[in-house]
Parts: C-alpha cells; sequence; structure tokens
C-alpha cells in the first residue's frame, strides 16, 4: 500500500455535482479534508442525468469550479445505466489520463457506486467509503419502487460487488452497513461513523437566529435535514404536534422529491414552521434557538443503515437529542446527551418530555461532539488507508 504524500490528486465518485446537493454531505467534507489538510488536488467525478451543452469532444463536460477548487468531470449517463455498464462508460474514461497525471500519486474515492470502469487504472490507492444502503435509494411509490428493484437495482449491486474487490480498504458509517457488506460481498468494512465541523458549530456559539418562534416560554423542538419522505416521519411529526399544541416545531431545511401528503397536513399545524433550506454558515444560530434536537426517522431498511449527520451537529451546539427509526445511534445514549426510542408517537413523547426536564449538560454535550470531528474521522481513515491497523 502506498502511503499518501506530496503531489496528490485524489479523485471522488459522487451521485451528483459538487453543489449538485443542496446540503452538504460527507462527501463534501472529505474533499476539503484532502485540499486543506493534505494540500490534494480533487476531481469530482460525477453522473449527469441529461446530456448538456458544453460537452468536449469526447463527451465529457469538464468545469473548474474556482470558489472551491474542485474540477467537476460529469459524464452523461442515459436513464441512469451507464455508470452501471462497463461496456458503455470506456469511450467516456479513455480521455481521463488527458485531464489526470498519473505521475502524480492519484487516489480513487468512490463515495457512491458507479463507473466501475475507473478502478482499471493504475491507482497509488482505491478506497470505497459507504455512507447509504444504495440499493435502497430511489422513488418510493410502489409502481416506480417495483421498477427500480427489478431494473436498476441488480446493476448498482454489481457495481457495488466490483469496486469492492478492487478496493484496497472499505469503509462504512454503521453496525448495519459493515453487516451487509459482510452478508453481501464476503468483505469486512470499517466502521467510521458521520462527523461534525466541530469549529463552525462553536464559532458563533453566543448568537442566535432571529425566528419567529424565538423568545418563546414554551418548547421548542427542531429537526434539521432534508425534508425526505423516505427518512423522515412526517406522520410522527403531526401527531406531536396534536398532541402538544403548546409546544413549537420547527423544520429546518430544503423539501426533496414530490411534495407528500402527509407533509404538506404536516405545514397546516398553527405550531409547525418551516425554514426551508438555510446557509450551513447559518444553521448553528438556528440551532441555538432549539431546547430539544430530535431525529424523528421513519423504521424502514434504507434508514437502518443511516448515521445521521445531525446528531453531533446538535450536540455541538450543547442540545439534547431525541430519535426514532436509527439504530445505528444506540450507542450513543446516554443520561442527559441522547435517548433513542420506538417510533410509537407516545414512546417518542415520553422521550421528549424526559430530555426536555435534563439538566443543563451543554458542556458535556459538546464534548462529545468535538471528539466527533471530522478532521479526527478523516486522520484515521487516512491510517487505515495507509495500511495502518484500527486502534
Amino acid at each position: 500500500m502506498a502511503s499518501l504524500g506530496k503531489s496528490e490528486t485524489h479523485v471522488i465518485v459522487a451521485p451528483t455535482g459538487w453543489r449538485g446537493d443542496v446540503l452538504q454531505y460527507r462527501r463534501h467534507q472529505l474533499a476539503r479534508y484532502l485540499m486543506e489538510k493534505r494540500g490534494a488536488r480533487i476531481i469530482w467525478i460525477y453522473p449527469l442525468p441529461a446530456v448538456p451543452a458544453g460537452l468536449t469532444r469526447k463527451g465529457l463536460k469538464i468545469e473548474k469550479n474556482v470558489a472551491d477548487g474542485i474540477v467537476e468531470i460529469g459524464i452523461p449517463d442515459h436513464r441512469g445505466l451507464i455508470q452501471h455498464l462497463g461496456v458503455l462508460q470506456k469511450g467516456f474514461l479513455e480521455c481521463l489520463p488527458d485531464v489526470l497525471s498519473f505521475e502524480d500519486q492519484c487516489f480513487l474515492w468512490y463515495t457512491y457506486p458507479a463507473f466501475g470502469q475507473l478502478s482499471r487504472y493504475k491507482w497509488k490507492g482505491i478506497y470505497y467509503d459507504c455512507s447509504d444502503l444504495w440499493s435502497e435509494m430511489g422513488d418510493r411509490r410502489f409502481f416506480k419502487l417495483l421498477l427500480y428493484r427489478a431494473l436498476k437495482r441488480p446493476f448498482l449491486m454489481r457495481t457495488e460487488r466490483n469496486i469492492i474487490q478492487m478496493a484496497d480498504r472499505v469503509f462504512v458509517t454503521s453496525i448495519f452497513l459493515k453487516q451487509n457488506m459482510k452478508k453481501q460481498y464476503g468483505v469486512e468494512g470499517y466502521i467510521i461513523e458521520n462527523g461534525v465541523d466541530f469549529a463552525l458549530f462553536q464559532a458563533k456559539a453566543n448568537v442566535k437566529a432571529r425566528c419567529a418562534w424565538s423568545g418563546s416560554t414554551e418548547p421548542v423542538l427542531g429537526f434539521a435535514g432534508g425534508m425526505k419522505n423516505w427518512k423522515v416521519d412526517f406522520v410522527l411529526l403531526k401527531r406531536i404536534a396534536q398532541e402538544r399544541p403548546h409546544w413549537k416545531l420547527v423544520l429546518i431545511g430544503p423539501e426533496y422529491g414530490v411534495r407528500s401528503e402527509h407533509f404538506s397536513r404536516l405545514l397546516e399545524m398553527e405550531n409547525v414552521y418551516w425554514t426551508g433550506l438555510v446557509p450551513p454558515e447559518e444553521l448553528p444560530g438556528y440551532l441555538r434557538g432549539l431546547d430539544l434536537g430530535i431525529l424523528p426517522y421513519r423504521e424502514n431498511l434504507y434508514n437502518r443503515s443511516v448515521f445521521p449527520l445531525k446528531l453531533f451537529e446538535y450536540l455541538a451546539c450543547g442540545l439534547p437529542v431525541v430519535g426514532c427509526g436509527l439504530p445505528s445511534t444506540v450507542g450513543h445514549e446516554r443520561e442527559g446527551i441522547y435517548i433513542h426510542t420506538g417510533s410509537h408517537p407516545g414512546l417518542f413523547l415520553r422521550g421528549c418530555e424526559q430530555a426536555l426536564q435534563w439538566d443543563d449538560c451543554k458542556n458535556a454535550r459538546a464534548e462529545v461532539a468535538r471528539r466527533a470531528d471530522w478532521e479526527e474521522k478523516f486522520h484515521r481513515m487516512l491510517v487505515l488507508a495507509r495500511g495502518g491497523e484500527d486502534g
């Protein structure tokens, strides 16, 4: 295994463009860490859902994101199939040596199982960082879900298997993903849970956003993240708002996909507030206006694999946390810090009421978050990538 050193180029395979996600995920944090701490050049490869203007003569869309220092390469991906069919990828990938200098130390990071043919080049290291159960992604509506599972899912799993076979190290974010890797592919993954940009959430420690719920004498509960129908239990949230009309329920984040009837009905509640998208640098101010951070996840196979980004972000702001539908977080349960309950409204309500009665443990919560800083997570990841053992 080659050691990571100077003149590094790190190629990251992602599901969308650098700014294609309105939220910032683990893969974005990894790229920033490699640039800022390793001085690396980052090339971000992703599938283009349609053929856009501006393609090179060889079929790739190559852009330099000047603001963030990222070179983006979009590969046209007709109906989501080219990313999983190696025979169709060769024409696009043959021109990569024109962009990459393989005289540098070039490392390949898969954060999404696509473009398996990339692994055929002579990389100094190949790594698969798996943060989702990708085989369970897709439209949750019945007929589209059936179509996805019948057609695209087998291709995706084959791509994932090929990537894992070529990878020098496999990283996962939860015990469920580790067990799934072992069961499906016979591979041992290293668990590195999601982290937090601790400095960001401490930088404005005394600043609160001025919001409609500011100054409330009644409890203010909040969920921050994507409003995704397949992840968030909007039915549970509506019951909470109904059962405790004096509580204020704040939803912070953008909406994804087709709006569900359950989300629409939730927004009709008088004690429910939705901010929409909040810039990352402003999020700490919104969180500091809450009394309790909540993780109301649906109980389904996809969420069993999830380790939520928001757990440590809430704690970094000194908030107590209550969650459900997230077995990956059970190991973090602790008095004064975090409660994981069943998804029944009665159980979740009791958990919230208990957490709201906790003594002020802000320093203890912040300390838990500090130990989960992204820099610590990625340092450990690179030690393992160099061939070190898990301590």
